[in-house]
């Protein structure tokens, strides 16, 4: 076997770093084998046809190489259909929830433009989908230049191969359907202006065996400056790659000719395909649904729900102060009339049962404040309206060190007054030495008040005045916690600590404290109708004589509906109209 000549050495060279270049993930054994069979093609160009199995490939052979599916596109309608019908479900939902809030002009005609230009971009993607798009892309055009003093490189048939180049051309199905062989009504064509072919060979494809498909095809043909492909089936995405080997000087770009049915051939890069006026379309339907959403968001409707039968809107502004333990709910409450009813606001505070009470005597208009008490205010209040609305179960809560999970109520009575100073006043065990940390909320929250009347058995507070300061056994109890959460925090974090607070906000800790039941009762339903004795009814307060179509009238009634009842069931609390005369005994 002779050696190359400097010319061929020059030629491999070239080849291999194509080769490495157009297939990165192929090992050098594959770049090597490609490029000795690039080089016997180039070398023996006037044997070329010899070089190849002639014989065409059976009709199995192409089906194997390149199946067919044609059964996918009923599939693919019914995606769209469906993609189409829940796009226009969400646009009317849209413009239902904006009819509620501000009529009905608007909300409509913005809602039918979208869903016309929704319909509009779906039907101009899909007319593009099932377009045929065969792509013929120029990826390599590079001339093969010998160095100073190298020899020219000759054909078999001793002809001298000028101005040497080397072109990898793409062919793809870019189209979103298959392309068959009647598809093409005149077959894909490659001019090579000024030059001519030398060798052609077809090389990486998806899938595999399609590239053999090609070199055995009787339409693969070379004939001096011209490259013809042959008619194969292309599924979408299939594609295969050109690896041709030229001679002369180009005069122009390679020219690409071809037709196929109900399609195109471009030379340009692709993409996912779509229509011309497509994303015309989808910037309209952007357009309207982003006006839509802003008319959504300024009207407040962004939260308007179907309103329940029985609720009735008000408008303007609304205070509702008091209870700390009925706050979580009553905020809840006040959202969810808000999206039934738009045109209302309503602020949610709590600084406590008494400071609620004292705010809403204080204001100079009644008619737009509420408020909430554990437990029943100082009777005899004037030109007040009561109304109880749910029984709000408390219970005792410890740090997770503390001995006992049940406390009689003599016992709480002694640790709360003072009269147990250690755990093991408690347990009779002497080794139970942690001192008891009492904790307690302000004097006017309605948690205090029920525990010192309705557990304690106390007219009135039994602290000391000075106990913050001079007595370690309690724990803010005189100046107090304003809030449930700093109490729970306070008694997850201090040993010893004992405290109160709401049912429901308690559980909510979770393992941070220990729920003490009293009697070995806890706060349920059924233990509060055997005797258990933590618990108040919370009391709703308004002006006396509201106005029927103010806001807090309309809010108050809404706070008695089934609905509310639903929300305060889920907080832990037992409405009162589902009750009987349990509520009328507190």
């Amino acid at each position: 076997m002779s050696e190359p000549t400097a010319g061929q050495q020059s030629i491999r060279e070239l080849c291999e770093e194509l080769l490495r270049t157009t297939y990165p993930d192929q090992d050098e054994d594959w770049i090597g084998e490609q490029t000795a069979a690039a080089l016997v093609r180039i070398t023996q160009g006037g044997k070329y046809p010899d070089q190849v199995d002639n014989t065409p490939p059976s009709a199995s052979e192409i089906h194997a190489a390149a199946p067919i599916n044609g059964g996918r596109r009923g599939a693919r309608w019914l995606l769209v259909a469906a993609a189409v019908v829940l796009c226009a479900g969400a646009v009317v939902l849209a413009e239902t929830m904006v009819t509620a809030a501000v009529g009905v002009i608007v909300p409509v005609g913005l809602g039918a433009l979208a869903v016309l230009s929704l319909v509009a971009t779906v039907v101009t993607h899909v007319r593009a989908r099932r377009e045929n798009l065969l792509s013929c892309r120029v990826r390599i055009d590079a001339p093969v230049a010998a160095d100073v003093g190298e020899a020219p490189l000759v054909t078999e048939k001793g002809k001298t191969v000028s101005l040497p180049g080397v072109v990898v051309v793409r062919v793809k199905n870019a189209g979103g359907q298959d392309i068959e062989p009647r598809d093409y009504l005149t077959p894909l064509s490659l001019r090579f202006p000024g030059r001519t072919v030398v060798s052609l060979d077809a090389t990486e494809s998806e899938p595999e065996k399609l590239a053999g498909v090609v070199e055995k095809s009787e339409d693969f043909t070379k004939d001096d400056d011209l490259v013809t492909l042959p008619k194969i089936p292309l599924a979408r995405g299939d594609s295969y790659k050109l690896l041709i080997f030229l001679s002369g000087h180009p005069k122009g770009e390679p020219e690409i000719d071809g037709s196929v049915r109900s399609g195109r051939i471009t030379t340009e890069q692709t993409k996912r395909p779509t229509g011309p006026t497509t994303p015309v379309w989808t910037g309209l339907t952007a357009g309207f649904a982003a006006t839509l959403a802003g008319v959504l968001l300024f009207t407040n409707a962004s939260v308007v729900t179907p309103r329940p039968t029985g609720v009735a809107c008000g408008e303007g502004e609304l205070t509702v102060a008091g209870s700390t333990a009925f706050g979580r709910a009553t905020g809840e409450l006040a959202g969810a009339y808000r999206a039934y009813c738009h045109s209302s606001s309503i602020s949610v505070r709590t600084p406590g049962s008494t400071e609620g009470l004292n705010q809403l005597l204080a204001a100079d208009d009644r008619s737009t404040r509420l408020a909430l008490s554990d437990g029943p205010g100082p009777r005899g209040i004037a030109g007040l309206a009561e109304t109880k609305l749910a029984i709000v179960p408390f219970t005792l809560v410890a740090s997770t060190d503390v001995p006992v999970e049940s406390l009689t109520v003599n016992d709480a009575r002694r640790i709360f007054t003072g009269q147990a100073r250690t755990w093991g006043d408690i347990t009779g065990n002497r080794t139970d030495t942690q001192q008891i940390r009492v904790t307690g909320r302000t004097p006017g929250s309605g948690t205090r008040r029920t525990l010192n009347q309705d557990v304690l058995g106390l007219a009135s507070d039994a602290y000391n005045p000075n106990v913050c300061e001079a007595d370690t056994h309690y724990i803010d109890t005189r100046c107090g916690f304003a809030s449930t959460e700093e109490l729970l925090r306070t008694v997850a974090d201090r040993k010893g600590a004992i405290g109160y607070a709401d049912a429901y906000d308690a559980q909510q800790v979770g393992d941070e404290v220990r729920l003490i039941r009293i009697d070995n009762r806890e706060p349920t339903l059924e233990a509060i109708r055997a005797g258990y004795p933590f618990w108040a009814v919370e009391y709703l307060y308004s002006a006396a004589a509201l106005p029927e179509d103010s806001l807090a009238a309309k809010f108050g009634t809404y706070l008695r509906s089934d609905e509310a009842a639903g929300t305060m069931r889920r907080f832990g609390y037992f409405p009162c109209a589902e009750l009987g005369t349990l509520c009328e005994n507190r």
